[in-house]
């Protein structure tokens, strides 16, 4: 039961992924380029511009204050969860201002209740996480992890273990900050893009491919799409890695709008956008 429940809070997990570029874009692949950061309650970081040596140029569709809703659904359990997906103001974390991606996610899977929040803050001007947080609550079974990223010191620390790792770039990524990143992305039918920036060096690579255009409907209406696979190296989550398949919003916004991530021996997670919300108690 255990094994069950943590493999589906894996995969609900893998989500998150939203308007127009602003004139505040600049190229800040060095940096003498990096503009002053203006905070959220007078400036959206949104449309600003980051260059990672050997990846496309990436460009932030989404801004402060962003608030999705979806459901999840997995055969043949039927509805199984609720999550919302969020872009918060952070507090300053190593002297760097911030921006908060936070996921939560709500639900029961065989009468045991289900709950897991992901939380990263990340520099919008370079997308550089600089601290993960996941909560998790799978039954009985309770878990909280904390992960200082120092990308000046080249090193990531676990706050509560005290388990260290060496960074695989100078543009590190966590989980939930990558599905923000590759919304920005450049996608063109039938690119693949390579990235090794993920934190942990021995789950890199993640690969992203741009399967097709298609029309999709969920909850919250009938959307043009991208359909994009993102693909993981071994040991990001099955023996022989795994692969979640994104449809995002063919417009300026790249709206996450559907998410399926295989559970082996269980099937697929469905998650659908149901809505726009906005936040409840901050």
């Amino acid at each position: 039961m255990k094994y069950f429940l943590s493999l589906l809070v894996s995969a609900l997990v893998m989500a998150g992924l939203g308007p127009a570029p602003s004139a505040w874009a600049q190229d800040v692949s060095t940096e003498a380029a990096v503009p002053r950061f203006v905070p959220a309650a007078e400036r959206l970081p949104v449309g600003t511009l980051v260059r990672v040596p050997g990846e496309p140029e990436f460009q932030a569709p989404w801004r402060v204050g962003e608030y999705l809703e979806y459901e999840l659904r997995m055969s043949p359990l039927g509805r199984v969860a609720r999550a919302t997906f969020s872009v918060q103001a952070g507090e300053a974390v190593q002297g760097v201002p911030t921006v908060r991606f936070h996921s939560r996610v709500r639900g029961r899977v065989l009468l045991a209740p289900v709950e897991k929040d992901n939380l990263s803050w990340v520099d919008p001007r370079t997308m550089v996480s600089l601290r993960y947080e996941s909560q998790a609550r799978e039954f009985t079974f309770r878990k909280h992890d904390r992960v200082d990223i120092r990308p000046a010191e080249g090193v990531w620390v676990e706050e509560f273990s005290g388990d260290t790792g060496p960074l695989p770039s100078a543009w590190p990524v966590d989980q939930l900050a990558l599905l923000y990143y590759a919304r920005g992305l450049p996608l063109n039918v039938g690119d693949s893009i390579r990235i090794t920036r993920y934190f942990r060096v021995y789950e890199n690579p993640v690969e992203i491919r741009v399967l097709r255009r298609e029309e999709v409907e969920v909850p919250a209406g009938t959307f043009p799409a991208l359909v994009v696979e993102i693909h993981f190296a071994p040991r990001r989550r099955f023996e022989d890695g795994g692969t979640t398949t994104l449809y995002l919003s063919d417009d300026p916004r790249r709206l996450l709008l559907r998410m399926e991530t295989p559970v082996p021996i269980f099937g697929t997670v469905d998650m659908r956008l149901t809505g726009f919300g906005r936040p409840v108690g901050g």
